[in-house]
């Protein structure tokens, strides 16, 4: 009994909050395999001071957050396509939630860029959106939207000026 509600703890967890779990699942395995050592202390040392300058609500996030972004893409981003790699090969569930969870990241990054009135962030999202379409069976919205992107990527400049 314990252990099937433990089981149900875990899996609404895993559910409510993926992404979290996933971090989490990736920090493990950093320590298990000792992929620690290849962060270098700079980023550990940076993203302190972004999460400093954030919560102290200075001048200089944005300036700290170009500097972690760069960290990150150069020793984490490595890291992480490793992990899911391994993930992928390892087990059929962490690549479901792995599609799951880019899934979702496309679909927030439309409405990101719909609520901030981002003209290339809506296309970009809306051409990511084609291939989720395809796969859900979306019949029209399948057939339409490389229409839609290709006639809104030839616009003409004073129409396309003015939605940026």
């Amino acid at each position: 009994m314990v252990k099937s509600l433990t089981g149900l703890s875990e899996g609404s967890r895993l559910c409510l909050n993926p992404t979290s779990s996933f971090i989490s699942a990736f920090i493990h395995w950093c320590g298990t395999f000792d992929y620690f050592d290849q962060i270098p202390s700079a980023f550990w040392n940076v993203l302190l001071e972004f999460h400093t300058s954030i919560c102290d609500q200075t001048d200089q996030a944005s300036d700290i957050k170009t500097r972690l972004e760069k960290l990150f893409e150069d020793h984490v981003q490595p890291l992480i396509g490793m992990f899911k790699e391994w993930g992928h090969d390892t087990s059929p569930t962490f690549k479901y939630w792995d599609m799951f969870l880019v899934a979702v990241q496309i679909m927030l990054s439309n409405v990101r860029a719909e609520r901030e009135g981002n003209w290339s962030a809506h296309l970009m999202s809306s051409s990511k959106n084609a291939a989720l379409f395809y796969i859900t069976n979306r019949t029209n919205y399948s057939r339409w939207m490389p229409v839609y992107i290709l006639d809104m990527l030839e616009l003409p400049a004073e129409i396309e000026s003015a939605l940026n």
